[in-house]
């Protein structure tokens, strides 16, 4: 956090406070050994003791903060252990307005908990009814880059689809790329959430990291997904065939 007083000149509030207990130590305790009177050492020397701590326990936390200023800088918003919470994903896509893009063993996960025209929750259909320029990007694997399990959940929501593209003609696209998935991405707007894909493994079970796609962290996540999707073919639902 940094505080500007005037165009030239920026102040780091950081520094601007560990000053502040240094100097504020340094009168206390001159006044400690100035004084001639044993209530008032005894308080200064009480009042010297907590800003040594709070000074030492400031040092420490600004180097925490030094950690977490890199890392936003380079774009990460939070860490997460496995991608099984919902709610932190809804509270992403409910917001989206200009593009969705996602990419995965199959992208039926996200099709159940948030385009689910069946369902109560389907948080993306209503942003589509309300932001009519949004668009939604779909890669997965073709069949034979599908493992068993990948291959029957896509399968088994095929339908799902198909009726939220005749729902949104033009607007919800899926393309099948032809090699195995090694990333599960999820982009809204300006939110980025991407991890790995490990064999055997569960997507939702596996770890990520959310992005924001201004910064530089973000980069190759994005031109990884629009390469992808350059290099893929069309899926037409079977409706509108």
């Amino acid at each position: 956090m940094k505080i500007a007083m005037g165009k030239h000149v920026t102040i780091n509030l950081r520094y601007f406070l560990l000053s502040c207990l240094i100097l504020a130590m340094i009168i206390v305790t001159g006044f400690f050994i100035w004084v001639d009177n044993e209530k008032l050492s005894a308080f200064l020397g009480g009042i010297d003791g907590g800003l040594v701590g709070v000074t030492i326990s400031f040092l420490f936390s600004m180097y925490e903060y030094k950690e977490i200023d890199r890392y936003r800088a380079l774009g990460v918003l939070d860490v997460l252990a496995n991608r099984r919470d919902g709610s932190y994903y809804k509270k992403i896509v409910e917001k989206a307005k200009g593009k969705v893009q996602v990419m995965g063993t199959s992208c039926t996960r996200f099709i159940n908990d948030f385009a689910d025209l069946s369902s109560d929750e389907h948080v993306l259909i209503d942003a589509l009814n309300n932001h009519q320029n949004l668009q939604i990007e779909l890669l997965v694997p073709t069949d034979k880059n599908m493992d068993k399990q990948s291959e029957f959940k896509f399968k088994a929501g095929k339908e799902k689809l198909n009726r939220l593209q005749n729902n949104f003609q033009g607007r919800v696209q899926l393309k099948r790329f032809d090699f195995q998935a090694r990333h599960s991405l999820v982009r809204v707007d300006n939110d980025l959430i991407v991890g790995p894909v490990f064999q055997g493994v569960e997507s939702q079970n596996a770890p990520a990291i959310h992005l924001d796609v201004n910064k530089e962290f973000a980069e190759k996540y994005l031109e990884y997904f629009e390469w992808a999707w350059e290099e893929s073919l069309l899926d037409y639902n079977e409706d509108s065939r």
